[in-house]
């Protein structure tokens, strides 16, 4: 067996062997939950809308370990029927792709070595001196 046939192979929880029956489920719910997202494209009608898709998505991507067992279970707790779930599946695919922010460059550090910053033993003297001077 090769390591591409190991790694790249279907992934069944060695915990939940019935795992991998929902995974194109799970990539639906993944999809639903990026299209809520503003930079998506995506214009939902309403609030109220917005935030069943937003139960419904998060609900499909944790199956089955997350706070629904089953698809339908899902769809009862977020309060969708047949037809909002026909319609939030539709704006689902028109969405565009949500990039992730890339990550910021740090600003490069001064060339100064923290001991040339540091004061030197005569100023610190020097300081000590006025110090005890008043």
């Amino acid at each position: 067996m090769k390591i591409n046939e190991v790694t790249e192979g279907p992934r069944d929880s060695i915990y939940d062997r019935g795992a991998g029956k929902f995974v194109e489920i799970r990539r639906l719910g993944r999809q639903i939950t990026n299209s809520l997202e503003p930079s998506s494209g995506v214009k939902w009608p309403d609030d109220a809308v917005w935030n069943k898709a937003s139960m419904l998505g998060t609900m499909l991507a944790e199956l089955p370990d997350g706070q629904a067992k089953t698809p339908a279970e899902a769809l009862k707790k977020a309060g969708v029927n047949k037809e909002e779930l026909e319609d939030i599946v539709a704006k689902a695919k028109q969405a565009r792709a949500v990039k992730m922010p890339e990550p910021e460059e740090p600003e490069a550090e001064p060339d100064d070595d923290d001991m040339d910053a540091a004061p030197d033993d005569d100023e610190i003297a020097r300081q000590a001196d006025q110090m005890a001077r008043g």
